[in-house]
């Protein structure tokens, strides 16, 4: 059985032999599935053919809410965003967040400024980092990632997610956020980008709450590494043969 080194080897290897039209076509038809569940797992009830339509046409979907489609659009401007980050190996710092962050919350003006009031996350069981803190935490958060010890670009990317959840620095927004830095590590580290289905929100979510709770990070990678295997088997099937 491949280890998950060897198994995302494999994809690099099967993803640089296919044509430029297949790699694009695989990279678009994964940031609007990516797009679609990321934004889901946050309430958004527009359909993953809304999704669809609405970035390859343009076109609205019919008696859906504006913030809504705001959410598709922004996030997938936010995708477009990463993706350049990662071409050219940026490093993960609050600027680079907070650019993300703008384009989340995509057509709101942004102020590059964190929240300073308190807020709470809904199913959560723990509190994230009240006002006072979140300039502090969040600088020790970027020190952090460049400076950690990590065992795995896994372990580095489900930190990346889990503590920036954790601190909480934006009044709405941070699941989404949290979700493209993530990629972005993986990305830096020449790991796939990593699509959380909207099927997975319960075991999603729980893996979340062990970190927020007890800083048990573990359940979290170990759900990151299931994921990540399914969804380069997933693609293997499809594109080796090819």
């Amino acid at each position: 059985m491949m280890s998950l080194e060897e198994k995302v080897q494999c994809f690099h290897n099967v993803f640089n032999q296919l044509s430029k039209t297949r790699q694009t076509e695989y990279l678009d038809n994964f940031c609007i599935r990516y797009t679609h569940d990321s934004t889901t797992i946050e309430g958004n009830t527009c359909s993953y053919f809304d999704t669809v339509l609405l970035l390859t046409e343009g076109l609205t979907p019919a008696g859906k809410q504006l913030n809504e489609v705001y959410e598709i659009v922004g996030h997938d401007k936010a995708i477009k965003l990463l993706l350049s980050y990662a071409q050219n190996k940026t490093a993960i710092s609050e600027d680079v967040i907070c650019a993300l962050y703008k384009e989340v919350i995509f057509p709101v003006v942004h102020t590059n400024s964190y929240r300073k009031s308190e807020v709470y996350i809904r199913g959560a069981t723990h509190c994230v980092v009240d006002t006072a803190h979140i300039y502090q935490e969040m600088k020790f958060f970027v020190a952090d990632l460049s400076t950690k010890n990590f065992s795995s670009p896994i372990e580095k990317a489900a930190f990346a997610h889990a503590q920036l959840v954790k601190i909480h620095p934006f009044y709405d927004g941070n699941g989404r956020t949290s979700r493209l830095i993530m990629n972005l590590s993986l990305l830096n580290n020449d790991y796939p980008m990593l699509n959380i289905k909207k099927e997975m929100r319960s075991k999603y979510f729980f893996a979340l709450n062990q970190y927020g709770e007890n800083k048990d990070l573990n359940p979290f990678i170990k759900f990151m590494k299931t994921i990540m295997i399914h969804q380069i088997d997933e693609f293997l099937n499809k594109y080796r043969l090819q």
